[in-house]
């Protein structure tokens, strides 16, 4: 690393400046985290998750340069051999669905600069700033809606990420203490009808869409659902007085559809590169166990975004005070060390506060 921030140092300081390194591509076996490290001397890096074989690495390698050759985009190029061998991860400090390094005739063109407007790398924002955020009523439902593309060899792992979201919010109070005011409703195979019926049905105030995304549409089953499409519907959706605050695209590549809906819906969050199914199912594992804790959106997204830092949220009102209501229990039905509390019904936080220990160690 140190001798590629050597050599690109050099490289901008020559008149004229040579060509720097932009890429490196780590053929090589469990070589995810060093191609992260790189990203600090370079723009991007290509590594490895797993294991890799000769013929395997010989095939994305063909199938990569081939593409940018081509005159692809990075990203797309990337897409094509990753379609054929799975398990590699781009990692980067910039945009790379606008990079060429070559026009469609094979020729150079290194270019010198490279569009910095990504969502991907947008500063945070400063919620303070914004509007306080007014949650509707209980009950609260959380429309989990996914596809798996039927011709993608990557296939999504819908059924455990509904599972672990579910788990996760249940994890501290438990079902019976949240009771109907927090419900969840899921669709695997999910149609463009079945989104508009799921949410006439439930009006949920989170929609999580988990699938593929090509060309800027949702690819569902039978038909993809453009994002100009969604766009338009959830700006209609909303302004109609519906409860929807938060749309959550735990897709590849969502960065297009997280701008133009945050116009409309109070919080959108996406992942703005590639996404692995472990990342994404450790991301929602760990926001919606913050969320369930009673922590604030901001917060639970902020600490979910350590699995991948390509995570982003974007938002019209202060994420800081968007907390769900903890439920209220009754503490007849409660075990204290054994031993029933006293019959009455009180907050989730004041019950915590009443299970601490005192300065003796007692409860």
């Amino acid at each position: 690393m140190d001798a590629i921030s050597r050599w690109n140092r050099d490289a901008r300081e020559r008149t004229p400046p040579r060509p720097d390194i932009r890429l490196v591509v780590l053929n090589a076996c469990e070589s995810e985290i060093h191609a992260l490290d790189l990203t600090a001397c370079v723009d991007f890096a290509i590594g490895h998750q797993r294991p890799v074989f000769d013929k395997d690495a010989a095939e994305f390698l063909h199938m990569l340069y081939k593409s940018i050759f081509d005159g692809a985009t990075l990203l797309d190029s990337f897409h094509m051999a990753k379609g054929c061998v799975d398990g590699y991860v781009l990692r980067g400090q910039r945009d790379p669905r606008n990079v060429r390094f070559c026009d469609d005739k094979g020729h150079e063109k290194m270019l010198p600069a490279f569009k910095a407007a990504s969502i991907a790398w947008a500063p945070a924002q400063n919620w303070a700033e914004l509007p306080e955020q007014v949650l509707p009523a209980l009950p609260y439902y959380i429309l989990y809606v996914g596809a798996n593309n039927l011709t993608s060899r990557q296939q999504l792992s819908l059924k455990e990420e509904f599972e672990q979201i579910q788990q996760a919010f249940m994890h501290t109070w438990g079902s019976h203490s949240w009771g109907d005011n927090v419900q969840f409703q899921h669709k695997f195979s999910a149609s463009t009808m079945d989104v508009s019926r799921e949410l006439r049905e439930h009006d949920p105030i989170i929609l999580h869409l988990a699938c593929h995304v090509f060309e800027s549409a949702l690819s569902l089953l039978e038909q993809d659902l453009a994002a100009q499409d969604l766009v338009n519907f959830t700006a209609s959706w909303t302004a109609s007085g519906k409860r929807l605050r938060v749309i959550i695209a735990n897709c590849c590549n969502s960065g297009d559809i997280w701008q133009a809906l945050s116009k409309h819906v109070d919080f959108v969050i996406c992942h703005t590169t590639p996404l692995i199914n472990e990342d994404a199912v450790d991301f929602v594992r760990e926001f919606y166990g913050h969320l369930e804790s009673g922590e604030s959106l901001a917060l639970a997204f902020d600490t979910a975004r350590m699995v991948s830092n390509s995570y982003c949220m974007a938002g019209r009102k202060n994420a800081t005070n968007f907390k769900f209501t903890l439920p209220t229990i009754s503490s007849a039905s409660a075990m204290l060390g054994g031993v029933e509390s006293f019959a009455t019904t009180v907050n989730a936080t004041e019950f915590a506060e009443r299970c601490r220990p005192d300065e003796h160690g007692d409860k």
